[in-house]
């Protein structure tokens, strides 16, 4: 913490004689975030971006103190800034759709969320965002195309499966759903929340027993947790 004050000090010493250096604004910007003065951090992360918007780094930079500082609308105006300098940056395009999806602006930030997939379709963290945002705007066949794409390119992929099998059971195939769910315990079988899903999904089939014995083994590895004993989970 310490290098970090005295890095800040000397930064700020330099600022005052050339306050247009963009780069050093950046610098003190991390010196105070590492410091824990994230307001103060902002402020020179902002100049920086400011003084060069051609920096894609300097805007993303800022945009993420703004979204830690829960000032997503100023976030998402740097996060822009950072989209339109390289639109193929299929990071920046999913921070961008998560951002602009917590603002409510639904519409563009499955847009985006889309642009990213069209970008790198191979992509996981492309195909997962995508999925999610499409099953949260209740666009589910659109999710299913995405996902089904992406566990045939990630076999060995539990969060994938665990993904399909929320949209399976979505769209009402409820047994595809299942073995989905299925192959992401084969894959992650700690994972308790996936033995409480699949016990949905077994008592929304009518296999209570089934039910049961899943809520049970969540149970099993979290013995601290309360579980429902009829599968309604």
């Amino acid at each position: 913490m310490r290098e970090h004050q005295d890095a800040v000090a000397a930064y700020e010493k330099l600022l005052a004689i050339r306050p247009d250096w963009a780069a050093g604004h950046r610098h003190a910007s991390g010196s105070f975030a590492a410091a824990g003065q994230i307001e103060r951090a902002i402020s020179h992360g902002t100049q920086a971006s400011d003084l060069d918007p051609t920096s894609l780094e300097f805007a993303l930079h800022v945009a993420c103190l703004l979204e830690t500082a829960g000032r997503l609308a100023q976030a998402a105006v740097y996060l822009m800034r950072a989209a339109a300098l390289d639109p193929a940056d299929t990071n920046v395009l999913r921070h961008l759709s998560a951002t602009l999806f917590a603002l409510e602006q639904s519409e563009q930030a499955v847009a985006l969320a889309l642009q990213a997939v069209a970008v790198a379709p191979a992509d996981r963290l492309n195909a997962l965002h995508a999925t999610e945002l499409l099953l949260r705007t209740g666009r589910y066949d659109e999710a299913a195309a995405i996902i089904l794409d992406a566990v045939d390119q990630h076999r060995e992929d539990p969060v994938a499966f665990r993904l399909l099998s929320a949209t399976q059971m979505l769209r009402g195939l409820v047994e595809d759903a299942l073995a989905a769910i299925d192959r992401a315990l084969d894959l992650s079988p700690q994972m308790v929340e996936y033995h409480l899903h699949r016990a949905h999904l077994l008592h929304r089939l009518g296999r209570f027993d089934e039910a049961a014995e899943a809520v049970g083994r969540a149970a099993a590895l979290d013995p601290s947790s309360s579980f429902p004993s009829d599968g309604l989970v």
